[in-house]
């Protein structure tokens, strides 16, 4: 049998699992015959070995907690408990290391043998990056490259979303701003009940609800409101559109004009035309088929299709 402890009279004990359940109370004085732990603990034993320790000088204890008989025979389900939250923030500790990503990829290309390694990928984390250095200085045969989908998105956050003012980004603003109106006029009409029924009627298409970690999130939802663009210009002039007065009349000012200005809208053109052929090719690089060997051609295309777009755009 297994041991039990528990309070004598409490209608509750815990088994070999270590998980404590009511059970029916026993009288010790007649089920068993008293005897003394070494610890100066009464307790008592049955006739099947089971134990019950007196309620008085045995009281109840955690499950996570251990006393000198735990000690004598460890419970490898508790063990697991205790050990299991250090091993996955040691584990998640050594995720995010240079060394430990290293230490990984060295293991695979050790069991498939170095010589048959041409190419190592990873995304562009300073972690994996660093780590990808590494394999190229520890094999002179193998080279690392950046993972060409995360490179790009890189690349289209840079452009459409700086991060400071200063050097060229200085000349990146106006996109930046461009798609903030952008997502300000899709923001207004779609908390707004009244007025997004209105663009309902007017538009068969929707605006798309897309998530900003989304690769190229921006030159998606420009390229909706482009498709889009007849369908608001006939909303805002509409007499629907006019003579609704319950919402913040301000704002509603601002997207009409918006929307009217044929100067804002060259800019959102002029943005998705050198972004296209970056998102173009973060949709054929993103793929589980094999493209390795067409990589380098798209990337020739895909620069001079931008810097073809840049140069009519600027003229």
């Amino acid at each position: 049998m297994g041991t039990r402890r528990g309070r004598a009279g409490t209608g509750r004990g815990r088994g070999r699992d270590g998980i404590w359940r009511e059970k029916e109370a026993q009288d010790p004085s007649k089920t068993g015959t008293a005897r003394k732990r070494s610890s100066g603990d009464a307790g008592f034993e049955d006739n099947n070995g089971t134990e019950l320790l007196d309620t008085a000088s045995s009281p109840l204890k955690p499950v996570a907690e251990e006393d000198s008989r735990d000690k004598a025979e460890p419970n490898a389900k508790k063990q697991l408990l205790l050990e299991a939250p250090i091993s996955a923030s040691v584990a998640l500790m050594e995720v995010k290391s240079k060394e430990y990503i290293f230490d990984r990829l060295k293991e695979v290309i050790e069991e498939v043998g170095s010589k048959n390694v041409v190419q190592v990928i990873t995304d562009n984390a300073s972690n994996c990056k660093s780590a990808g250095l590494k394999i190229e200085g520890h094999y002179k045969n193998i080279f690392w490259t950046p993972c060409v989908v995360h490179t790009l998105n890189l690349a289209m956050k840079d452009i459409c979303d700086p991060k400071n003012n200063e050097g060229d980004n200085a000349e990146l603003t106006w996109i930046k701003e461009a798609g903030e109106d952008a997502f300000y006029i899709k923001n207004y009409i779609m908390n707004h009940g009244m007025r997004l029924s209105m663009f309902n009627v007017f538009s068969k298409l929707k605006f798309l609800a897309i998530a900003e970690t989304r690769f190229a999130s921006l030159h998606i939802m420009l390229k909706r409101l482009m498709l889009i663009k007849s369908s608001l210009e006939k909303m805002v002039l509409s007499d629907e559109w006019n003579n609704y007065k319950e919402d913040d009349l301000e704002k509603e000012a601002t997207v009409k004009q918006m929307i009217l200005n044929e100067v804002w809208w060259g800019k959102i053109k002029f943005i998705l035309s050198f972004t296209e052929p970056i998102y173009s090719m973060i949709r054929a690089a993103d793929t589980d088929k094999s493209c390795l060997h067409l990589i380098y051609e798209m990337w020739d295309t895909m620069i001079e299709k931008v810097k073809v777009a840049i140069y009519r755009g600027e003229r």
